[in-house]
């Protein structure tokens, strides 16, 4: 899974940045000569974009050093986005000797500022104790103030403490409040977040039947992840009563929007004919577009790891007469062709 707390590494937000004349989109769109001949001229906005500029992929050490030089030019002059910048860099030693102890007063001059990006690397500083010492109370007043400004990670994050009791009483109720907050603010990709916490129990308490309300969440927003954990769930059991039929109905529409996983649970279904009448054809047909679409399970078994999809598909194709193969084979085809991997 993706996860939802981004690492403390340079935070662009391009439009931000304060100050006056060109807008931030014009000042985006320069090139570097440009931009340095009015960083030169003193102009903060353009030192933080120059900055940026030479953070770029394919970065030298010689361009993390004009990086970390322009940044400070910016920070100085009180730019938010600047000294949080400039705090990242000290944090993990770009264009200059790593000092998580400097971090922190320029993270904290953008905080102060009410950047809702530095509040929150603020509070994480204060949870896990880098640069300063562990502190929960100040991690969730920190916390707290970028919420208050619709931060979709304090959101997350403030959920995440009291679902743990980490510096609050422990309440179920209260996390799935600021969850909410979050979803609301967020996108689908916050709901599967949400989805793989609960069903797995990933640094929240286990809770199948909550994994299973952002399930439908997901799903009945036509996400193919949702759908497809939704199916699964109907067909194990998890945190719903065991339903096949909807668990072949959800199953199938992710697998029609290119959810490979999906596409090898159908074909798998119609393989043992669980929950749908048994047919070697489809069944080859699903587990091969699956396979095309980069699909592998692993079993191990004595040692060795095997595809389990092949398998599976080789399983189903023993079951079949030749003609019926050939007729498979171009099945799996039309479907590699109308249902392709999600991006």
């Amino acid at each position: 899974m993706k996860r939802f707390v981004r690492p403390l590494v340079l935070m662009v937000a391009v439009g931000v940045l304060g100050g006056c004349g060109q807008s931030d989109k014009d000042l985006a769109a320069l090139d570097r000569p440009a931009l340095t001949k009015m960083a030169e001229q003193g102009d903060p906005r353009a030192q933080t974009l120059l900055g940026e500029k030479y953070m770029a992929n394919g970065a030298t050490e010689s361009d993390y050093k004009q990086a970390f030089a322009w940044t400070r030019k910016a920070a100085e002059q009180g730019n938010a986005q600047a000294q949080t910048n400039l705090g990242s860099m000290y944090d993990v030693g770009i264009g200059v000797e790593q000092d998580r102890k400097q971090a922190v007063p320029w993270i904290r001059k953008a905080a102060d500022q009410g950047y809702a990006k530095a509040q929150f690397a603020l509070g994480q500083k204060y949870y896990h104790g880098v640069g300063v010492a562990k502190d929960y109370q100040q991690t969730l007043d920190w916390y707290h103030k970028a919420a208050e400004q619709g931060h979709l990670d304090a959101l997350m994050s403030i959920g995440m403490m009291y679902a743990n009791g980490e510096g609050v009483p422990q309440d179920a109720q209260q996390a799935i409040s600021w969850f909410n907050k979050a979803v609301e603010k967020g996108d689908v990709e916050v709901l599967n977040q949400l989805i793989t916490m609960y069903r797995v129990g990933y640094r929240i308490p286990k809770d199948l039947e909550q994994a299973a309300v952002w399930a439908r969440m997901a799903a009945d927003q036509g996400d193919a992840f949702g759908q497809s954990i939704l199916g699964e769930m109907y067909a194990n059991g998890e945190g719903v009563r065991p339903d096949l039929k909807q668990a072949i109905s959800w199953i199938r529409k992710a697998a029609e929007q290119g959810a490979r996983s999906a596409q090898y649970q159908l074909g798998v279904m119609y393989l043992k004919g669980r929950g749908i009448p048994q047919d070697y054809l489809q069944a080859y047909a699903w587990i091969s577009v699956a396979v095309a679409n980069g699909y592998n399970e692993y079993e191990a078994a004595d040692g060795y790891k095997t595809d389990y999809a092949i398998r599976s598909r080789e399983l189903a194709a023993a079951r079949l007469t030749p003609r019926l193969l050939t007729e498979a084979q171009a099945l799996s085809h039309r479907y590699f062709k109308d249902y392709p991997p999600k991006k």
